[in-house]
């Protein structure tokens, strides 16, 4: 019997299995091929291996890192990633891939950590999963921390109108690669860079908060129907967020093509 796929991330909310953007792109694809998993609800990402969420647990084996992850589970389920990695729409998603994951990523962190909107978000977030005698001092330390972080990597150095400036021609490229023929799928199935992608803007479309670069992404017609597509081809319906590390199965419950 094969061994059971621990994974561990930030908690389900907003109808998404998870509110981390790269466990999300890692939900995603493991839905998407078929890849039965527990979940595992951890809000302390200093717990991985790297210091960072998502990571999984295989028998005795432990990844982090959600491309190292996903070129594991592709190998040991006979998944080839390289497939036609030489047309240009699939270098292009590529491309748009390692921007968002870095660029849109500091932006995303920057509203969650930076703006009144999503700081109360955080707020409530931690304290809904910590003991309430260490929940203020839980939330301080972690903003600080963030704030640093995005101070050194230079996204915080530059004002707010420079940041969404920065956003909006994130999310312009993304509209223009959607309505030019979009994400490349093999098997009708989403790549990596789809999925990558997917994990930052489609969180930040789903999440509730009104942030600018968010409602910027969830104002534009072409991300919103590639961010429905996906939601109902490839993704399990999510209920409430769960409050605790038990598990919860999933199993990908499409058994029909994206494009039916």
């Amino acid at each position: 019997m094969a061994d059971i796929i621990k994974v561990f991330g930030f908690a389900p909310d907003w109808g998404l299995p998870t509110t981390g953007p790269f466990a999300l792109k890692l939900l995603t694809w493991m839905q998407a091929h078929n890849i039965r998993y527990e979940f595992h609800t951890e809000m302390n990402s200093g717990k991985g291996p790297k210091g960072k969420s998502p990571w999984v647990k295989i028998g005795d084996k432990i990844i982090a890192d959600s491309n190292v992850i996903i070129a594991h589970l592709a190998k040991t389920h006979h998944i080839d990633l390289s497939r036609d990695m030489g047309r240009p729409q699939v270098a292009n998603a590529y491309a748009l891939q390692v921007a968002f994951e870095e660029r849109m990523h500091q932006i995303l962190e920057w509203e969650l950590f930076c703006t009144n909107e999503g700081l109360r978000f955080i707020r409530q977030a931690i304290k809904d999963t910590s003991p309430p005698i260490l929940d203020a001092l839980i939330y301080k330390v972690v903003v600080r921390n963030f704030q640093k972080q995005l101070y050194a990597r230079g996204i915080s150095r530059h004002d707010n109108a420079k940041i969404f400036e920065l956003g909006e021609e994130l999310v312009l490229a993304l509209e223009t690669f959607l309505i030019e023929g979009g994400f490349a799928r093999t098997d009708d199935k989403p790549s990596i860079a789809e999925v990558g992608v997917y994990g930052q803007a489609g969180l930040m479309a789903h999440w509730p908060m009104q942030t600018p670069v968010a409602n910027r992404i969830k104002k534009s017609k072409p991300i919103k129907a590639w961010v429905q597509d996906i939601g109902a081809h490839f993704l399990a319906p999510t209920t409430s967020p769960s409050q605790t590390a038990d598990p919860v199965e999933f199993a990908q419950p499409m058994s029909s093509a994206a494009g039916e």
